[in-house]
């Protein structure tokens, strides 16, 4: 993943390296995070932040490292590759939010970035070579999972898992409803196309609002579920976030204006592209961004 948030540290290791860490996340965070949380978050420009605080930390330690949740893909244009070659003075890049596996990592304007893919699948490690209180080199590996099924675990650390997985499954098998439909939705097509679970979560946005329509960006749907019964652990595997639902009304203009930023990176998958309920609309792929959609209709 990376660090939802934006602040500088440093702490003492057992050899006595100061290291200091920087934590940044995507501007699109501006997106993703809940309106209501807003007021009391402000985003500085990720840069010109990356340099202020390097500035500040690098005569303090010996190692700085930059946290980032940036990407190597993100849409808004700001990624780990931009960052590297933008900002000097770090040492070492963790990176998160593309999901990318750098099996080496990638060297970027002298800078090793890492990242380990997604959901556990790897364990990165970064061997960094000090010298006289500087890093002189920097390289990185990944262990996979199957890699790991040798290791003996320790007794106590088992036994906590043991149990919490054990309080866990209890709640999670609880029994919601049933399908009679296997529900589709994994993350590159639910971010390209619609799917019969952006469908039914929509659909079931609108009914419970009383609204002519919703909409959900693909992006909070992911994953697949065979036909039978719905737990909770089979909602919370196809459900990225536990969002609120907010209902407002719009005019047609606004609505069109955000179809149209959808689809903009079509046949790229977006989170944003939209799952719909209560209208259709199509759009041409071979015109500009922004001017794509057309004959939108609501509920006919």
């Amino acid at each position: 993943g990376g660090v939802h948030g934006l602040r500088g540290c440093y702490a003492d290791n057992a050899h006595g390296w100061k290291v200091g860490v920087v934590g940044i996340t995507t501007p699109q965070s501006m997106n993703s995070t809940k309106p209501d949380a807003l007021e009391d978050l402000k985003y500085h420009d990720v840069l010109e932040t990356g340099r202020q605080l390097a500035e500040q930390l690098r005569s303090e330690v010996d190692i700085l490292i930059a946290l980032l949740h940036l990407g190597l893909t993100d849409t808004t244009g700001i990624t780990s590759e931009l960052f590297a070659s933008s900002v000097s003075d770090y040492d070492l890049i963790i990176d998160g939010h593309s999901h990318t596996v750098l099996e080496s990592g990638k060297i970027v304007n002298d800078v090793l970035i890492a990242q380990a893919g997604e959901y556990g699948k790897y364990i990165g490690l970064v061997d960094l070579d000090i010298k006289a209180g500087k890093v002189t080199a920097a390289a990185a590996r990944l262990i996979d999972k199957a890699a790991t099924e040798a290791i003996v675990p320790d007794p106590e650390t088992e036994k906590a898992v043991n149990k919490a997985v054990a309080d866990s499954e209890q709640f999670l098998n609880h029994v919601l409803g049933s399908s009679e439909t296997a529900l589709y939705s994994p993350r590159n097509t639910v971010r390209t196309a619609e799917t019969n679970l952006g469908n039914l979560v929509t659909d079931a946005m609108r009914e419970a609002c009383g609204t002519d329509i919703a909409v959900m960006i693909g992006g909070a749907l992911n994953n697949e579920a065979p036909a039978g019964e719905i737990t909770r652990k089979t909602l919370y595997s196809l459900l990225t976030r536990n969002e609120t639902i907010y209902v407002h009304k719009i005019y047609g203009e606004d609505l069109l204006a955000a179809l149209d930023a959808s689809v903009s990176l079509y046949p790229n998958p977006m989170a944003g592209f939209l799952q719909v309920s209560g209208l259709t609309f199509s759009f041409d792929p071979a015109k500009e961004p922004m001017h794509r959609v057309d004959d939108v209709k609501g509920n006919g």
